[in-house]
């Protein structure tokens, strides 16, 4: 798929998009609110210079999507991703706290790119395992029903 995108200074950028190089998480909430998280697998050594290697597959670019025919340019949408690490052994620990203020992009659709994501980790002697928890709020309320969506992304 070919795509086109207005950088700054008014310069058109178009590049192609293998589709199935994209992997999606879809959500629901109980007020009928999309969520769709779209990103890429990527995985690279994350060791300090001159030390074993460490590597680590993460989610990047990491896109976060939020349909709902109620939103308009004046609503107000946060979104709170929390990565859990899960080491071998089973102990559960936060390994990181994202806080986005979403974009409208029109047609009801608030959008935002983040960081990296972690997903897997290994030092080919021990690994973790990583979950993540997604919150959203639309003008600093929890959003209706489910407000806090658990899941797991897919290294491959």
């Amino acid at each position: 798929m070919k795509r086109s995108v207005l950088c700054a200074f008014g310069l058109l950028v178009s590049f192609s998009v293998n589709a199935a190089d994209w992997k999606h998480v879809f959500l629901t909430s109980a007020d009928g609110t999309k969520i769709s998280l779209d990103y890429q697998s990527r995985e690279e050594n994350v060791a300090s210079p001159g030390r074993s290697p460490v590597m680590e597959t993460s989610a990047h670019p990491f896109w976060i999507n939020i349909v709902n025919p109620a939103f308009d340019s004046q609503d107000r949408v946060q979104a709170v991703l929390i990565t859990f690490a899960i080491k071998e052994g089973g102990a559960v620990l936060q390994h990181d706290v994202k806080t986005l203020d979403l974009s409208y992009a029109g047609d009801h659709r608030f959008t935002a790119e983040t960081d990296p994501v972690s997903i897997f980790r290994t030092d080919f002697s021990t690994y973790t395992d990583f979950i993540q928890e997604l919150s959203i709020s639309v003008n600093d309320n929890a959003m209706g029903g489910a407000s806090r969506f658990h899941f797991q992304l897919e290294r491959f």
